[in-house]
């Protein structure tokens, strides 16, 4: 309902900002009156199993007792009757059919008295034959509707005639509410594409690093399927269907079809819901208010649901910049489109999906030619502009400062880019978790007959490393003669040592 009001033209009816305020209203109350001990799910709380599952039936309804069970719509209402208050300020809380009678009659009504009053008399009497001819239309409606209904069903193109008739009559809501968000005169052209493919992004980065919320296990732990060389399943499909989602979007951009993106707005809003509020929970076996990931996740994709409403509504410019970085000639913008063309495979990717949705005469090859010399001609104006905000003498030799600002941000960009990764990998094995042994068993075998020596530790046997304890360990080992063994203790902590006894 949020997004039909969205996609209402010119705005959202009345009627839809009294359905809203309505439902907030009666949902508040009815889990106030659900807030008592005397209902049995609410006085044996977690006494069964099932009652902790997320698909209980008072949870799903919402209707489980809580303490902050009216905060958030406390204030939804709230934003509801401060949004009440801002259109009945600005005149705009009637209907725009309202508006627009109201405005034909006051003209009218001054246009009558300016005339004469036989031309005044004639304008009254046509508008009431119009009235007239409406009402004669709506009549004519109705009965030709009550004589679809009564249509015997037999069988021929009689029953197909009437079929088709009454398919299209329960579909012409639909149609004209495409038809009226869709009419260019209603709104400005305009492009948040950009905005749109940011806020995927953001989604995917939340799957990149929060991708276990998400996972039927927990995923286990990241660093141990990195230095293990494995990629689970879900991280892999979620980063897949994340990928194929922009995919499709950047198509439907391209080829500006708006039906395409209505109805891949109204697909995308039918699964995420599902999924998020239906299929996550049964996966997890966890809530979705108990899953930060998935509320954090759902929140940036409601902030593209808002964005794609209003471009449809908007609907697509006729010229499409290619990449929104370039839009202006900065220093900031150059950085950022270098780092774009420098990721692997984007820019490639971007260029032939470009050149396979955009009406051209130009071949592949010719292209991506017109697609290196765009982007070296940005670069070089790019650079005029900055020489513009900051002239310099010509054949002067450049200021040692100068030098050393840009030339030592450029070398430390280069060394951050070369030797980060070796950091961080460096500190992720310093900050994994300790992992104490619990048992212990020992034997001594010789070739293929049974143990001629067995030993059992438990963990009462087993104990920490003491630091003093580590430093004495340590000081057995000198560097001159025993080098291999000192370097291999220093990668290691007290804490990542157990005595066993």
């Amino acid at each position: 309902a949020e997004y039909m009001g969205m996609l209402s033209v010119p705005r959202a009816s009345r009627l839809f900002w009294f359905i809203a305020i309505s439902y907030t209203e009666v949902t508040m109350c009815i889990k106030y009156l659900f807030q008592f001990k005397f209902f049995p799910w609410n006085a044996m709380k977690d006494a069964f199993p099932f009652m902790s599952s997320p698909f209980f039936a008072p949870r799903i309804l919402g209707v489980e007792m809580k303490e902050d069970y009216a905060y958030y719509d406390v204030a939804l209402l709230m934003a509801l009757f401060l949004h009440r208050s801002n259109l009945k300020r600005f005149g705009l809380w009637k209907d725009h059919y309202d508006d627009a009678s109201e405005y034909s009659t006051s003209s009218t009504d001054s246009d009558s008295e300016a005339e004469d009053p036989e031309k005044a008399t004639q304008d009254e009497l046509e508008k009431e034959r119009q009235v007239v001819a409406l009402d004669v239309a709506d009549d004519d409606d109705a009965e030709y509707d009550a004589d679809i209904e009564d249509i015997p069903l037999p069988p021929g193109a009689e029953f197909a005639e009437a079929m088709m008739l009454k398919i299209q009559r329960f579909f012409r809501p639909a149609v004209e509410f495409y038809r009226r968000m869709t009419d260019p005169s209603s709104s400005a052209v305009t492009d948040v594409y950009a905005p749109m493919f940011f806020c995927d992004v953001i989604s995917t980065l939340i799957m990149i690093f929060c991708w276990s919320a998400f996972a039927s296990t927990g995923g286990g732990d990241m660093t141990k399927n990195l230095s293990e060389n494995k990629i689970p399943e879900t991280f892999l499909l979620l980063l897949l269907l994340q990928f194929v989602i922009i995919i499709i979007d950047r198509a439907l951009y391209l080829r500006k079809f708006v039906l395409g993106k209505f109805l891949f707005q109204i697909f995308l809003v039918a699964v995420i819901h599902i999924w998020l509020f239906f299929l996550l929970p049964m996966i997890t076996d966890k809530q979705f208010t108990e899953n930060l990931p998935a509320q954090m996740w759902y929140f940036v994709r409601c902030i593209y649901f808002g964005l794609s409403a209003y471009q449809i509504k908007c609907g697509y410019p006729t010229r499409i910049l290619g990449n929104f970085l370039t839009k202006k000639y900065s220093i900031l913008n150059m950085i950022l489109f270098k780092g774009f063309t420098t990721l692997p495979f984007v820019l490639e990717l971007r260029t032939l999906m470009d050149w396979m949705f955009t009406e051209t005469t130009l071949s592949l090859t010719h292209w991506l030619q017109m697609e290196d010399i765009y982007a070296q001609i940005y670069i070089m104006k790019c650079e005029e502009k900055f020489d513009d905000d900051f002239p310099s003498k010509k054949a002067e030799t450049k200021s040692t400062m100068g030098k050393y600002m840009k030339g030592g941000m450029a070398v430390f960009t280069l060394f951050f880019i070369v030797w980060f990764p070796l950091l961080f990998m460096s500190l992720l094995n310093r900050i994994s978790l300790d992992n104490p042994p619990s048992a212990l068993e020992c034997m001594v075998t010789v070739g293929g007959y049974q143990p001629i020596f067995k030993m059992m530790a438990r963990e009462d046997t087993i104990t920490a490393l003491t630091e003093e304890t580590f430093v004495e360990f340590k000081e057995k080992y000198n560097l001159e003669d025993n080098p291999d063994s000192l370097t291999f203790l220093m990668n290691y902590e007290p804490k990542d040592i157990t005595n066993i006894s």
